[in-house]
Formats: structure tokens, C-alpha cells, sequence
């Protein structure tokens, strides 16, 4: 779906944009530009959506299939798996030649499986991604078995709606019933509506979606909204299911066409997220080092900094990420059909 996989593109930058500016503004206070791209964390919660939406709409059909287990894990764990530990690796050693050294082994050991555990990562942005191995697992439950996968779905629910606002007091890690899952089953409820007829009014959907995200984000931008908080994640969350179904209709109807470069960056929007920030740190090292930054103002330095992740992320989409997931899944059984992309 071109017009998700644009969003998806989107919603990485903007996650680049928003590092960029809290970057630049711990060394030169950007406070204005600060305050225009605040909501920009807020891609996070978009991709969480995309993530339940796909997958459902991929995995539906296998359900209460305990068959499709192994066909599933391979297909998630080559999606997320080997690109997230070239981004580890690659952390280890910015980690070894700085001040840092080396990492304890409960943090590696956190870092390499990416299980929900509580703790720090030595990929900042992966904290994400425990959230998506974690509904990967709860997914895993309904295919196995469709009673004991919505057994545990109901359980989750009602532990995120009990726990609120008290992460951390539970017997289990504090993101287990974080309210950034709420967004995964948002998406999931957008691929049920979406499987289940056609939307009557997708551009009308849309609208609504993009208008309800755009006010959440002037409100974040305001100070009228806390965008960590748990109602972010319904201000955020539920914009998002109505923009990812408006654009899955739309296109369904052929009433969408998406520009090529967006295509692209929807692709590379996981190597765009994982590797922006070690290629900000270095194009500002180099800055630091031709004396770029004291002739240029700060406007110009955000867009050199903020191209220098986007472009940095292509190119590891490019020759990391897109080779590897090929190599890795062609390399099956004689018999199996290929996996779908997702």
C-alpha cells in the first residue's frame, strides 16, 4: 500500500526533525523552531498504528493457524531483526571510542533482544521497538490459538486501562501496559474496519484524520497538550487509524496516486528512524570541526543537520537494509513460497 508506506515515510522525518531541532537547541537555543516541530515525536505513534494495521491486514488470514507460526516469526524477525543489529553494532562502537566504553552485559543483553524489559538501550530510538516485538509476541498468541490470543488481547487491554497512569508500580516492566499500546490495537481496529467493506467516504476519513492529528499537534505546539501523556495517545493514536484507513481506501478506490520520492522514503523509513541520529552526530562533529556552525545561523545548520540523517538513512536503506531483508528471505526452504513484503 503506496499511500501508507508514504506516510510511513512522513512520519520518519518527522521523528528526524524533531531530533534535529533537540539537538541543535542544546547547542545553540533554537527556542522558536523548538517550539514548531515539538509535536514532532508524535511519528512514533502514527508508525505503532501502521504497525497493528499491517500487521492484521498481512496475518488475518492466519489466525487460529498454529502452522503459519514459523512462516510469521521468520517474517517478523527479518523485518526488525538484522538492520536493528547493524544500528546496535554500530552503536557499540561510537560507545567504545567515546567516553562511554563499554556497555554493562544486562545492558547489551536489553539491547540485543529487544524483549520488554525495563532498562536502558544502547540505541536511543529502539525503545520503540520493544513496544513492536511485544505485540509481535501477543500476535503470536492469536495465531497459535484464536481463544488464547483473545484471551491475552482482553487481558493487555485491561491491564493498559487499569495501569494507567501508574507504569512502573505493576509486578511486570512498566511498558508492558504502557498506553502507546492502545495505538496498536487502534491500528488493528483500522484493518478490521477496512477488511471488512469498503469505507464510504475515504477522502472525508482523511481529512478528518490529518485535521484531528494537525490540532493535536497545535495544541501539543501550545502547551495545551502534554504529548507524552496518556491522552496524546488517544489525540495522536486515533487520528492516525483514521488517516492510515482514509489512505488504504483511497487507494483501494484508485484515488490516491503517490509521488515516487515518498515511495521511497516510505521504504527506507526504518533505516531512516534506526541510523538519522548517529548521522546528525556525525555532521555535526564535522561542523564543529570546519567552524561551520559559527558562520552559519541556526536555520540553515537545522536543514544541513536534518538532510544529513534523511540522506544518511537512504543510503543504509539502500546498501544495509534492503540487502540484508533480500538475502535473508530468500534463503528458504525449497517448497515455500516467498514472503510477502511487510
Amino acid at each position: 500500500m503506496s499511500g501508507i508506506e508514504a506516510g510511513r515515510g512522513i512520519a520518519a522525518v518527522l521523528v528526524i526533525l524533531y531530533h534535529t531541532v533537540l539537538h541543535l537547541n542544546q547547542a545553540t537555543a533554537v527556542p522558536a523552531l523548538k517550539a514548531v516541530l515539538q509535536f514532532g515525536h508524535a511519528g512514533v505513534d502514527f508508525f505503532f498504528v501502521i504497525s497493528g494495521f499491517i500487521i492484521f491486514f498481512v496475518h488475518s488470514a492466519d489466525i487460529d493457524r498454529p502452522e503459519q507460526i514459523r512462516r510469521y516469526a521468520r517474517q517478523r524477525f527479518t523485518r526488525l531483526m538484522p538492520t536493528y543489529w547493524v544500528a546496535l553494532a554500530l552503536a557499540m562502537v561510537m560507545a567504545a571510542l567515546g567516553s562511554h566504553g563499554m556497555p554493562s552485559t544486562a545492558t547489551f543483553l536489553r539491547s540485543f533482544t529487544l524483549l520488554p524489559l525495563d532498562g536502558e538501550l544502547l540505541v536511543g530510538v529502539a525503545w520503540t521497538l520493544k513496544f513492536e516485538v511485544l505485540f509481535y509476541l501477543i500476535f503470536a498468541v492469536l495465531i497459535v490459538s484464536r481463544h488464547a490470543g483473545l484471551t491475552v488481547l482482553a487481558a493487555w487491554l485491561a491491564g493498559i486501562v487499569t495501569m494507567a497512569g501508574q507504569e512502573g508500580e505493576g509486578l511486570l516492566p512498566a511498558m508492558v501496559f504502557s498506553p502507546y499500546n492502545l495505538e496498536f490495537l487502534f491500528g488493528i481496529a483500522a484493518a478490521w474496519l477496512f477488511r471488512s467493506g469498503a469505507i464510504s467516504s475515504p477522502r472525508l476519513v482523511l481529512t478528518l484524520g490529518l485535521g484531528a492529528f494537525g490540532l493535536a499537534s497545535g495544541l501539543e505546539n501550545m502547551a495545551l497538550l502534554d504529548g507524552y501523556g496518556t491522552t496524546a495517545r488517544f489525540a495522536y493514536g486515533l487520528p492516525s487509524a483514521l488517516i492510515v484507513l482514509g489512505l488504504a481506501e483511497a487507494e483501494r478506490r484508485n484515488l490516491l496516486r503517490v509521488p515516487t520520492p515518498l515511495t521511497i522514503l516510505g521504504s527506507a523509513s526504518y533505516s531512516l528512524y534506526l541510523f538519522h541520529i548517529p548521522c546528525i552526530g556525525v555532521a555535526w562533529q564535522v561542523m564543529l570541526l570546519t567552524k561551520l556552525n559559527l558562520h552559519l545561523p541556526p536555520f540553515p545548520q537545522f536543514v544541513l543537520l536534518a538532510l544529513s540523517g534523511i540522506l544518511g538513512g537512504l543510503v543504509m536503506w539502500a546498501v544495509v537494509e534492503r540487502p540484508l531483508i533480500h538475502m535473508l528471505r530468500q534463503r528458504k526452504r525449497p517448497g515455500l513460497n516467498p514472503l510477502p513484503a511487510g
